[in-house]
């Protein structure tokens, strides 16, 4: 009988081990609330041999509200990028085709390519999903001396990197930006050859475009 109650155990704990591989195994794809989304940065910082920090809106959407797990993968765009000026530190402008530097319209280089680069966590929880963006484009300009600089991101200039930290239930929380930036030829050559994106932490919310309501992202 002790044999039988011994054998009988070890199935149940086999089958329950299956079924968490399994569980896991098929968590191929993510799944988001809502494909349109807006990310508000109340202090986005530019940050290399200088410092410039600025409000700044991104909006756009994702390719569908499945994403398949393949890292570099292209899973959506940033449609519309915002700086609002005056900036607490310096001035920035985006590369959107209506903001204005000295008399001239800066050139419109949207879309800006959303990828997928991976998860931070263990399955089937996870803490956070891991953006790239590439062909984001600013103009800097320092606050002491003036300096002009272009901070661009993707190909040889390299791809900046951003952390959507989620809460309990999958709730997106904010956009952390974590990556580097490199600065253009055409910019003056005291903005160094590359930074990055920083922003306080919290900041960078992420909502549904249009509306204060947050997004989640969950495993499928």
């Amino acid at each position: 009988m002790r044999t039988y109650t011994r054998l009988v155990i070890a199935a149940l704990v086999a089958t329950s081990a299956m079924a968490v591989f399994i569980g896991s195994a098929s968590a191929r794809n993510l799944s988001v609330s809502n494909q349109q989304f807006r990310t508000t940065y109340r202090s986005l910082e530019f940050r290399g041999s200088l410092l410039v920090r600025c409000a700044v809106t991104l909006e756009g959407s994702f390719h569908t509200r499945t994403i398949a797990k393949v890292s570099g993968a292209l899973i959506g765009y940033v449609t519309r990028a915002n700086v609002k000026r005056p900036c607490a530190s310096g001035e920035g402008f985006a590369f959107n085709g209506t903001e204005t530097l000295n008399g001239v319209v800066l050139a419109n280089t949207l879309p800006w390519h959303i990828s997928y680069q991976g998860f931070a966590g263990t399955l089937p929880s996870i803490a956070s999903v891991r953006l790239g963006l590439s062909g984001a484009r600013f103009r800097i300009r320092d606050p002491i001396f003036g300096i002009l600089c272009i901070a661009t991101t993707g190909g040889a200039r390299g791809l900046a990197f951003g952390d959507i930290r989620l809460l309990a239930g999958g709730v997106a929380e904010s956009l952390t930006p974590s990556g580097r930036i490199r600065f253009d030829a055409e910019s003056s050559g005291l903005c160094g050859s590359e930074g990055e994106f920083l922003a306080p932490a919290g900041d960078g919310v992420i909502t549904l475009l249009g509306a204060a309501t947050r997004i989640t992202v969950t495993l499928i």
